[in-house]
């Protein structure tokens, strides 16, 4: 079955979700908190970028929007307004803080906006939710295993059908970054639902760039020279990337996934968070995308991003980022292991 036009229909569907969603007045959120009492979250979306507004009780202003500076090959992003989006609360009987078994004319807030930001992507099993908090600016989806209406809920651990399924949205879906963060130490956050994300990638990766460089056989794995997270670039041919998916997930290695139209990128990890870069947890986007999320204003102060007059403080930063990735990522003879 081809599902070039449903998928492409869905990444288009992405930008034009929010903006309905903006139009219908549904951007608001009351959001209860521990410090400033209950909040008020405000988004709304112009040319394709997503922006955030919080208010205290008194209509003060707690965070605004993002801010974003490039720091050597790496993307810092300031989300301040991370810390105030809504928490779950499970349904009875289960930790899913997803709320598995849901059925679509049911709401699905607080995660997502509406439940019209829902796309079944027929035959591959796969709802596309677009995301009501973000990490970055840009409209972002959670990919849901859905049978027959419901959101399946089952652990957060790939099946071969599951990762086809992702490879196939990538491939058919050009300027898509499909990722998966597989257990705690390499940033997955619900751990009781199987869930990929998608977000629009605008330009080329340094990853892409770097394993471009070496010219490498995409049928083979090969270790990417030149990129300071220690990764593995392959064909995302689900039938080649399987056996490497399934080992690291049997041995519970933990493990991030990026996939980008024909390539997929797999690094394996050690730990989620580097004293070479405190503060700042390393799941698919940092890893393999460069892009790190930042939630606390000081801490982004503290290394000096946002002193633009100073390329010297910058520079420095750049070299802590490097060494944070390779920190957190495995060495290349324990990833050998897992390869064919």
């Amino acid at each position: 079955m081809n599902h070039q036009v449903q998928i492409d229909a869905v990444v288009s569907g992405l930008r034009e979700v929010f903006q309905r969603a903006c139009r219908a007045g549904e951007t608001t959120f009351l959001v209860d908190t521990k410090d400033h009492g209950r909040v008020t979250v405000t988004i709304s979306m112009e040319n394709d970028r997503l922006a955030f507004s919080v208010m205290d009780p008194d209509g003060k202003p707690l965070a605004a929007s993002y801010a974003a500076h490039p720091v050597g090959q790496w993307l810092v992003v300031l989300n301040e307004v991370r810390k105030y989006r809504p928490r779950g609360t499970p349904p009875p009987g289960t930790n899913c803080n997803f709320g598995c078994a849901i059925t679509p004319d049911q709401s699905r807030s607080p995660l997502w906006i509406t439940n019209r930001s829902m796309a079944e992507v027929q035959g591959l099993e796969i709802a596309i939710v677009s995301q009501g908090f973000p990490a970055v600016d840009q409209p972002t989806a959670l990919l849901f295993p859905y049978q027959a209406g419901h959101f399946v809920h089952r652990e957060n651990r790939l099946t071969k059908t599951d990762l086809a399924a992702f490879v196939t949205i990538a491939r058919s879906s050009p300027g898509l970054l499909v990722y998966f963060n597989f257990l705690e130490k390499a940033g997955m956050t619900v751990g009781e639902h199987l869930h990929g994300q998608a977000k629009i990638q605008p330009g080329q990766l340094p990853i892409q760039r770097a394993y471009a460089a070496m010219a490498a056989d995409p049928r083979e794995c090969a270790v990417i020279r030149g990129y300071p997270a220690l990764a593995v670039g392959v064909d995302s041919s689900s039938e080649r990337l399987w056996p490497m998916i399934d080992r690291l997930q049997r041995a519970n290695q933990a493990f991030n996934l990026a996939l980008l139209r024909n390539h997929a990128f797999v690094a394996a990890r050690t730990k989620f968070i580097s004293s070479a870069f405190p503060g700042v947890g390393m799941a698919a986007l940092e890893t393999l995308a460069s892009t790190l999320i930042v939630e606390d204003r000081h801490l982004v102060q503290e290394h000096g991003v946002y002193v633009w007059e100073d390329p010297r403080l910058l520079r420095k930063t750049a070299e802590k980022i490097d060494r944070a990735m390779g920190d957190v990522t495995l060495p290349e003879e324990e990833i050998r292991k897992f390869m064919d």
